[in-house]
Protein backbone atom coordinates (compact mmCIF):
# COMPACT_ATOMS: atom_id res chain seq x y z
CA UNK A 1 0.00 0.00 0.00
CA UNK A 2 1.22 3.37 -0.84
CA UNK A 3 1.60 5.86 1.85
CA UNK A 4 -1.70 7.79 0.13
CA UNK A 5 -3.38 4.81 0.57
CA UNK A 6 -2.02 4.17 4.08
CA UNK A 7 -4.12 5.15 7.24
CA UNK A 8 -2.62 8.35 9.05
CA UNK A 9 -0.53 7.86 11.85
CA UNK A 10 -2.30 9.13 14.65
CA UNK A 11 -0.59 10.74 17.49
CA UNK A 12 -1.86 10.61 21.27
CA UNK A 13 -1.58 13.52 23.26
CA UNK A 14 1.82 13.23 25.58
CA UNK A 15 -0.52 15.94 28.41
CA UNK A 16 -3.52 15.99 28.05
CA UNK A 17 -5.62 18.46 30.27
CA UNK A 18 -9.44 17.64 29.76
CA UNK A 19 -9.83 15.16 32.45
CA UNK A 20 -13.26 13.41 33.03
CA UNK A 21 -13.96 11.03 36.18
CA UNK A 22 -16.27 8.12 34.61
CA UNK A 23 -18.32 5.82 36.66
CA UNK A 24 -20.09 2.91 35.23
CA UNK A 25 -22.84 1.19 37.18
CA UNK A 26 -24.50 -1.80 35.85
CA UNK A 27 -28.40 -2.23 37.87
CA UNK A 28 -29.78 -5.37 37.97
CA UNK A 29 -27.08 -7.43 35.80
CA UNK A 30 -27.69 -11.23 36.85
CA UNK A 31 -24.17 -11.35 38.52
CA UNK A 32 -21.13 -9.20 39.46
CA UNK A 33 -19.60 -7.21 36.40
CA UNK A 34 -16.31 -8.23 35.59
CA UNK A 35 -14.38 -5.58 32.58
CA UNK A 36 -11.78 -7.94 30.61
CA UNK A 37 -11.02 -4.72 28.45
CA UNK A 38 -12.02 -1.00 27.88
CA UNK A 39 -11.04 1.77 25.36
CA UNK A 40 -11.66 5.52 24.59
CA UNK A 41 -12.23 5.35 21.35
CA UNK A 42 -11.48 8.97 19.27
CA UNK A 43 -12.96 9.62 16.15
CA UNK A 44 -12.48 12.41 13.08
CA UNK A 45 -15.43 14.34 13.16
CA UNK A 46 -14.39 16.93 10.09
CA UNK A 47 -15.36 14.95 7.46
CA UNK A 48 -13.82 17.89 5.21
CA UNK A 49 -10.39 16.45 7.12
CA UNK A 50 -10.90 13.55 5.14
CA UNK A 51 -9.09 12.89 1.63
CA UNK A 52 -12.16 13.15 -1.02
CA UNK A 53 -13.70 10.12 -2.45
CA UNK A 54 -11.30 11.26 -5.97
CA UNK A 55 -8.84 10.22 -3.98
CA UNK A 56 -10.39 7.34 -2.57
CA UNK A 57 -10.42 3.61 -4.34
CA UNK A 58 -13.40 2.95 -5.97
CA UNK A 59 -14.58 6.41 -5.36
CA UNK A 60 -16.44 6.16 -2.04
CA UNK A 61 -16.18 8.43 0.81
CA UNK A 62 -13.27 7.38 2.99
CA UNK A 63 -14.06 5.88 6.27
CA UNK A 64 -14.19 7.74 9.42
CA UNK A 65 -10.24 6.86 11.38
CA UNK A 66 -11.02 5.87 14.59
CA UNK A 67 -8.13 5.27 17.46
CA UNK A 68 -8.48 3.46 20.73
CA UNK A 69 -6.50 4.04 23.90
CA UNK A 70 -6.83 1.71 26.57
CA UNK A 71 -8.82 2.88 29.81
CA UNK A 72 -8.18 1.74 33.03
CA UNK A 73 -11.24 0.89 35.13
CA UNK A 74 -11.06 -0.35 38.99
CA UNK A 75 -13.35 -1.94 40.15
CA UNK A 76 -15.52 -0.10 43.06
CA UNK A 77 -18.14 -2.79 43.85
CA UNK A 78 -19.62 -6.17 41.98
CA UNK A 79 -21.40 -3.72 39.83
CA UNK A 80 -19.59 -0.33 39.92
CA UNK A 81 -16.18 0.66 38.10
CA UNK A 82 -14.08 4.08 37.60
CA UNK A 83 -11.52 5.23 35.60
CA UNK A 84 -9.87 8.35 34.56
CA UNK A 85 -11.18 9.84 30.68
CA UNK A 86 -8.99 12.75 28.24
CA UNK A 87 -10.99 14.56 26.07
CA UNK A 88 -8.05 15.55 24.43
CA UNK A 89 -6.52 12.33 24.68
CA UNK A 90 -5.19 12.35 21.06
CA UNK A 91 -3.35 15.30 19.62
CA UNK A 92 -5.93 17.61 16.73
CA UNK A 93 -3.97 17.31 14.06
CA UNK A 94 -4.27 17.60 10.04
CA UNK A 95 -3.54 13.53 9.73
CA UNK A 96 -4.79 13.80 6.10
CA UNK A 97 -3.07 16.92 4.52
CA UNK A 98 -6.45 18.41 4.51
CA UNK A 99 -5.38 21.90 5.71
CA UNK A 100 -7.77 21.21 8.73
CA UNK A 101 -7.41 19.56 12.45
CA UNK A 102 -8.92 16.25 13.02
CA UNK A 103 -11.21 16.91 15.85
CA UNK A 104 -12.53 20.81 14.64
Amino acid sequence: MDSQNSPPTFTENPAPRQTYRLTLRIEGAPGPLEVVSSAAQYDVVNPECLPPPKDNPGGHTSAVPTHDIPLRLQRVSDNEYVGVVHVDGMVDADYHGRGCAAGS
